[in-house]
């Protein structure tokens, strides 16, 4: 029997074959909801960690980290060689392993030589970024926050002009195969070679195998200003998500941003599972990838048009395949901002909170629509409210597809099936001095939303509220429509997008007493003073710890998930205030 098994034959032999199937053969497994559990074999243990999940075809252990498939298990476990595997496994699934045809097996021989040419290829690059040619791209890196653990973790580098064609000579490399890996391309000139003067970002697959590159220009007159990689036998950029073979499975919820830089800046600093498809159209492939590994997704593209578009996309993507179970969620993103913008400006805390006030599909799908159909009138609303349905209907699965319905029935008609806020005179005497100050600043953003694109930067770096966050969020979504800024000319437009959030508690003057600023007559430029005292408390070091203090105990004495997050968030600014001052 050949030692090769082409793509096709192993994946049939996975699919027909549970790997409870094998695994159970071996060791006692007791299911639990959809897993399966049971001591690790890999280390001894006395409370099992090791589950085993046939939907997504994998075992994993939380104790040992040990991970892998049906023929990791056996080569791992039983010592078999990788033929021995397969073919066990086959004999049990059912499946006639024909040997491969010559032409076959020197596919997947030439397949081998493209690994290992681009694996010294992306060294080759590396180690021309850490050398004197290659200063002016490290430098840049410098510039934009990533440090030299992430530069040796994803193996950047740069490609000079001629370095590559030197390698090759040296080390007698065929043209051939250099331009079946995408290397080098064939004009009536001659060879050329395909990345020069670029910052190398290598493409890996699953395996951690280089399958291509990613090279981006310095130099503003280059266009295109990113180039990948061209289709061949090993890059399939449909099926790619950079940063895929970093995988961390311990985590069930992954981030899925626009850029190399975004993925690389939230891994360096402490995030998982954050990855890009190549380019911001997210094509099946890739959104199957994502839904066989984890149960909830963050889309988190730029804060531009082109990035909420993006998101829009991504959504009639992800419609068609979603299950129950799985979470699919949309950040959005300050006007004009990325994710590595945000985290390497040292605003970790405010990112985190963008995350938390992440909004759900059908609020997303309610915000695309508002934009694209503006209006609330009877008319542009029951547009909106079909366009959703219309896309909802794409859902596969019925139960599903009927709840996420009954959700934007539930938008449109403004019910409120959960239990409402009291008005603000009667909020019980537990209220924080930091809800005084947010729901203060919120009802100065209400009467005149023109202010807040003056705050924004300074509200960013600050943890506050999830639903404060929220209402800032429709503000600043408001004023990138361009809408009219008058005096609480955005009240509608709030209750419309989050129609299951009372603010009338906000709009009323009980508070007043806290900010006379906002008595009438109104006075722009005592409001902008108020807001500007406000922001100054909130900056305010002593203030934080009062804060802290406070979510504290309001965790120690409910317990639930929106206080912890709370706490997280300001212990996370007090940390980053200690670094600064180191």
């Amino acid at each position: 029997m050949s030692n090769f098994f082409s793509d096709d034959t192993l994946s049939l032999i996975k699919d027909r074959l549970p790997v409870s199937e094998i695994i159970r053969r071996r060791i006692v497994l007791k299911q639990k909801g959809k897993d399966f559990l049971g001591l690790c074999p890999f280390h001894g243990e006395k409370s099992p960690s090791f589950t085993v999940n046939d939907q997504k075809g994998f075992y994993h252990c939380f104790g040992c980290g040990v991970h892998g498939d049906i023929f990791k298990f056996l080569t791992d476990y039983e010592k078999m060689s990788f033929q021995e595997a397969v073919e066990h496994a086959a004999g049990i699934a059912g499946v006639t392993l024909t040997p491969l045809n010559p032409k076959q097996q020197k596919a997947l021989a030439e397949r081998d030589i493209l690994f290992n040419l681009l694996a010294d290829t992306g060294k080759l690059y590396n180690s021309a970024l850490l050398s004197d040619a290659g200063k002016t791209y490290y430098d840049y890196l410098k510039t934009r926050g990533i440090n030299d653990a992430s530069i040796q973790k994803f193996q950047l580098g740069v490609a000079s002009k001629g370095h590559l064609a030197k390698f090759m000579t040296a080390h007698n490399i065929a043209v051939d195969f250099a331009e079946k890996a995408g290397l080098v391309a064939r004009y009536d000139t001659g060879v050329k070679e395909k990345f020069f003067d670029r910052l190398m970002f290598p493409i890996f697959d699953e395996k951690s195998r280089i399958v291509g590159f990613g090279g981006r220009t310095l130099n503003n007159d280059v266009q295109p200003k990113y180039l990948n990689s061209a289709e061949n036998a090993v890059f399939h950029k449909g099926a790619l998500l950079y940063g895929f073979h970093l995988v961390d499975h311990r985590d069930s919820a992954a981030v899925l941003v626009e850029g190399y830089l975004d993925v690389i800046a939230m891994v360096q600093s402490g995030f998982k599972n954050v990855f890009a498809p190549m380019g911001t159209a997210v094509t099946q492939d890739q959104a199957n990838k994502l839904l066989k590994h984890f149960n909830k997704i963050y889309v988190c593209f730029d804060g531009d048009s082109a990035g909420f578009k993006a998101m829009n996309r991504a959504a009639e993507v992800f419609l068609p395949l979603l299950q129950p179970g799985i979470e699919l969620l949309f950040v959005r993103l300050p006007l004009d901002q990325d994710p590595h913008a945000i985290i390497t400006a040292g605003n970790l805390s405010a990112f985190q909170q963008r995350l938390n006030a992440s909004l759900g599909l059908v609020e997303f799908l309610m915000t695309y629509e508002s934009v694209q159909n503006p209006g609330v009138q009877p008319a542009a609303l029951a547009l909106q409210r079909k366009h959703i349905l219309d896309r909802l209907d794409t859902i596969q699965d019925p139960f599903l597809k009927s709840l996420y319905k009954d959700q934007t029935y539930t938008q449109f008609q403004n019910k409120r099936k959960t239990k409402q806020p009291l008005p603000m005179g009667s909020l019980p005497k537990t209220v924080s001095i930091q809800e005084v100050y947010e729901i203060v600043l919120l009802k100065a953003f209400m009467l005149c939303p023109a202010m807040y694109k003056d705050f924004m930067d300074q509200l960013h770096v600050y943890p506050l509220t999830p639903q404060t966050q929220k209402i800032l969020n429709v503000i600043e979504n408001y004023i990138f429509l361009g809408e009219a800024l008058e005096f609480l000319s955005i009240v509608p437009y709030i209750k419309l997008h989050l129609p299951m959030l009372n603010i009338d508690h906000i709009l009323s003057d009980t508070f007043h007493v806290h900010a006379p600023f906002l008595n009438e007559p109104i006075d722009e430029t005592n409001i902008r003073n108020g807001i500007e005292r406000i922001v100054g408390k909130f900056n305010d070091s002593t203030s934080l710890e009062t804060h802290i203090k406070e979510a504290q105990e309001r965790f120690k004495q409910s317990q639930n998930q929106v206080d912890w997050d709370r706490l997280k968030m300001l212990m996370a600014q007090k940390q980053h205030r200690n670094d600064d001052e180191l």
